[in-house]
């Protein structure tokens, strides 16, 4: 008699569980986003207005500021920065949507 030991368990059995747990906490935050009321739910483009005011401000020389006077340390600064790089020398400014919000 030979010890082979347990048979060998196929790779998408094991990787069942934790896809199993995912789409369970996918559908249970989808379901509590869509049933929450309108009262708690966070508002979308709240910090759009923050993100182009400092990247506009970068782009005239005005440094990380926010409204040109107050540091701009709410959020970090990376988007800003691509923002304001990615539309240099734009004569539309930085990120200029196709419409305002």
């Amino acid at each position: 008699m030979s010890s082979l030991g347990p048979p060998a368990v196929p790779a998408w059995r094991r990787a069942l569980p934790p896809l199993v747990v995912f789409l369970l906490a996918v559908v249970t935050a989808a379901s509590f986003r869509s049933l929450a009321p309108a009262s708690v739910r966070p508002l979308e483009a709240t910090d759009f207005r923050w993100y182009r005011q400092v990247a506009e401000n970068l782009e005239a020389g005005r440094g990380l500021t926010f409204e040109g006077e107050q540091l701009a340390v709410r959020y970090p600064p990376g988007y800003p920065i691509v923002l304001a790089a990615g539309s240099f020398g734009s004569p539309t400014g930085p990120a200029s949507p196709t419409t305002e919000p």
